[in-house]
């Protein structure tokens, strides 16, 4: 039979047997140790690096809008551009027509009856376009477009109706030079 002291000392040295298989030599922990610190220090590489490229980025940040709140920021072409728009102008005006017939036939002045068709027409549309390029020189056109269909046999057309400048070229002496729409 066994003996309590002899099973005991059986159990403790397959214990200490197994924790000193799993337990790694002082060489393998000194590899450890040492990838450890080389991981280390290339995160605090990393990091460094990162606040030196957040640092730049507050510095850039604050510069813009600095340069925002007072205006620098393509406050040139910002300026020309308004100026620009200001001295354009851009309108027109149009007309359209449509014609529907509750009767579909109408008398056609010989004694017949003609069909007639709803129709849509684009009667006129105009477009305005002025631009004041200094206080003595203007532009100023019109364009047309008559019945929205425009072409060889179509009853609609295409015109230029008037583009002109106007120069002052003394006090209460204007010239004007182009195409006019004369009343």
């Amino acid at each position: 039979m066994f003996k309590p002291s002899l099973l005991a000392a059986a159990i403790t040295l397959t214990a200490v047997s197994a924790q000193a298989a799993e337990t790694p030599s002082l060489e393998e922990m000194w590899q450890v140790i040492q990838q450890q610190q080389a991981e280390i220090k290339s995160l605090k590489s990393q990091l460094n690096q990162t606040e030196t490229k957040l640092e730049q980025t507050e510095v850039k940040v604050a510069a813009t809008a600095d340069a925002v709140e007072q205006g620098v920021v393509g406050s040139e072409s910002t300026a020309k551009m308004a100026s620009w728009i200001e001295k354009t102008s851009i309108g027109g005006y149009g007309e359209h027509h449509f014609s529907h017939y509750s009767d579909n036939q109408q008398t056609d002045g010989k004694g017949g009856l003609k069909d007639l068709d709803d129709t849509v027409d684009a009667h006129r549309y105009v477009l305005y376009f002025g631009h004041q390029f200094s206080n003595d020189l203007r532009f100023f056109s019109e364009f047309e477009l008559e019945h929205g269909i425009a072409g060889e046999d179509q009853p609609g057309e295409v015109e230029l109706e008037q583009a002109y400048i106007e120069w002052d070229f003394a006090e209460k002496h204007s010239l004007q030079l182009g195409q006019f729409l004369v009343p």
